[in-house]
């Protein structure tokens, strides 16, 4: 299996890890829906442009993009916040291989 079919695995993975997690937030709800139709090359653009820059700092870019959606990051189980952040910086981490 190669990166980028590693990547489109666990893409939806974080899909799904997504809607299970974050879907019962009306806000985001219609974002996840248009992300769940983002390909590969999407996600890696992004992450290269927007992820990428905050590598070092995951943590307070999630607590700033759940804000965005009128999430507080108490309001989530630790153990979420948690995967989130492991998820970004696997994207990261195989981002800056291809």
């Amino acid at each position: 299996m190669n990166d980028k079919q590693f990547l489109e695995s666990k893409l939806l993975n974080f899909k799904k890890f997504l809607a299970d997690e974050l879907s019962q937030h009306p806000k985001i709800k219609e974002h996840l829906e248009t992300f769940a139709e983002a390909g590969i090359d999407k996600l890696i653009s992004h992450v290269k442009t927007t992820i990428l820059p905050f590598e070092t700092a995951l943590g307070p870019l999630v607590d700033t993009l759940l804000s965005h959606y009128d999430i507080k990051p108490e309001e989530l189980k630790p153990e979420v916040l948690n995967k989130l952040i492991r998820y970004l910086e696997m994207f990261c981490a195989i981002s800056k291989t291809l």
